[in-house]
């Protein structure tokens, strides 16, 4: 027990006793008066110290009152026994109040207990949240900000960068999408002072699968895109084996041939000059080839140099659609234009047509005889989204992964460069190429460019 406060109520105790025993008065009201002081105490003890109080204390005050009542009325009587009525009250009364007091002290202490389980809880998930390498903030269900933790903090040097970074990449319009349940999850790539980040926004939800919030993950991936361009060169490397081969053999053809039609005009053994210009018809068309061959190897070779500026991808679309025109008419191919307007990406404006160029020619030239070829473009997940699908001839199932590497080709007189500079060109904007074919049914290319929302006007 607390000292002071036990010698509080013995105090309170002792002075009310005292007023009974020296109160100069034979009139019982006063006496009645002084004796209703003794529940202060009584409940002053039970609160202070519950039930083992209010049983302690009321328990002194009738060991204390009952001898003053047969010193006061000399005999036992009727109004003695009433008065020590009122001593079984003071039990009960301390009884009662402290068993209450009691009471409400275990749910206390029951409450506390569970706060203190709730935030040690919170702590441990805090915790757990300040050691994940990727930084994590959440929004409640009104898309306010509600946490940020450490990883986030560091990255973006406090929370005000925090906001302002998620506000300069739009990622609150893809908060709200999540929010009215317009997509279960939405991820995108940024580029944001010279750093790539993967931004992942996922709904909070309930037990009842109601959404409470918005969790966005911030994941940098400098490093790991750093340890991607390392496997493609790579790659790329290995591929100078292939390479190699491929020139050997198309540029021997046509120096072969080229020897060849040198000697026999060297000989002498014709002299007519329709043989003559024929030759040199002959020497002209295979030095032709050789160059070209030597112009994709280099362009698929060199390091390149590109002028990024925003493109508006539905102009490019309709004029290289228009400029095929004639070509598909000529190949009795009907082209089918489906463009949404105001599509905009960012990035080299002749090499994305350069790549969109092959596409669309591929698809063409795999169709014989009347055919179809539709393209398309729509905005999907912030990726503008090129669709291209022909009524072709298809592509076997087996070479489907070779149709990238360089020199492989399927057609006659091709190079087998185009597909490799066109994926190049495609993954240097930051996209992605996927093309799904089935043999004699026709081919679909999807090429996928990050959509562009900053200011149009910039150089």
């Amino acid at each position: 027990m607390n000292k002071r406060h036990f010698f509080t109520t013995l105090v309170m105790v002792v002075l009310i006793t005292l007023l009974h025993y020296y109160l100069f008065s034979n009139r019982m009201v006063f006496h009645d008066l002084v004796r209703i002081f003794y529940y202060i105490p009584i409940v002053y003890g039970a609160f202070v110290y519950r039930l083992k109080g209010g049983v302690i204390i009321s328990s002194i005050v009738v060991i204390l009152y009952a001898p003053h009542l047969i010193m006061y009325f000399g005999v036992v009587n009727f109004e003695v026994v009433y008065q020590l009525l009122e001593l079984l009250m003071f039990i009960l009364a301390g009884l009662g109040i402290g068993y209450l007091v009691e009471k409400d002290h275990i749910k206390r202490m029951a409450i506390e207990r569970q706060v203190v389980k709730i935030t040690d809880l919170e702590n441990y998930n805090h915790n757990i949240l300040d050691s994940i390498e990727s930084g994590i903030v959440a929004f409640d269900s009104k898309g306010k900000l509600k946490f940020v933790n450490h990883k986030a903090n560091e990255e973006f040097k406090g929370l005000k960068y925090v906001e302002k970074f998620l506000k300069q990449y739009c990622i609150e319009e893809s908060i709200e999408d999540v929010l009215h349940g317009g997509t279960e999850g939405i991820t995108r790539e940024i580029n944001h002072k010279e750093e790539s980040y993967e931004l992942s926004c996922m709904p909070i939800m309930t037990i009842n699968k109601d959404i409470e919030g918005v969790v966005v993950s911030i994941k940098n991936i400098t490093m790991m895109k750093a340890l991607e361009e390392q496997v493609r060169r790579g790659d790329r490397l290995s591929a100078v084996g292939n390479l190699a081969a491929g020139i050997a053999h198309e540029i021997r053809n046509p120096l072969g041939i080229i020897k060849t039609i040198s000697q026999t005009l060297q000989s002498g053994e014709n002299h007519e000059s329709e043989n003559l210009k024929e030759g040199l018809e002959i020497i002209d068309h295979e030095i032709n080839r050789a160059n070209d061959v030597v112009k994709w190897l280099l362009d698929f070779a060199k390091p390149e140099q590109y002028s990024p500026q925003p493109i508006n991808l539905s102009e490019v679309i309709n004029q290289l659609s228009s400029i095929f025109s004639k070509y598909s008419e000529k190949k009795s191919v009907d082209i089918k234009l489906n463009n949404k307007d105001n599509i905009w990406t960012y990035g080299d404006q002749e090499k994305l047509k350069q790549a969109f160029v092959n596409l669309m020619l591929n698809g063409i030239e795999s169709i014989s005889g009347n055919g179809i070829m539709d393209i398309s473009l729509k905005v999907e997940d912030y990726n503008c989204v090129l669709q291209i699908i022909d009524s072709g001839c298809g592509i076997k199932q087996e070479i489907t992964e070779k149709i990238f590497n360089p020199f492989f080709t399927t057609k006659e007189k091709g190079t087998g460069l185009g597909l490799s500079i066109t994926h190049k060109i495609i993954e240097q904007h930051k996209g992605k190429l996927k093309i799904e074919s089935v043999e004699g049914k026709g081919t679909k290319v999807m090429v996928y460019l990050p959509l562009y929302e900053g200011d149009r006007n910039e150089e």
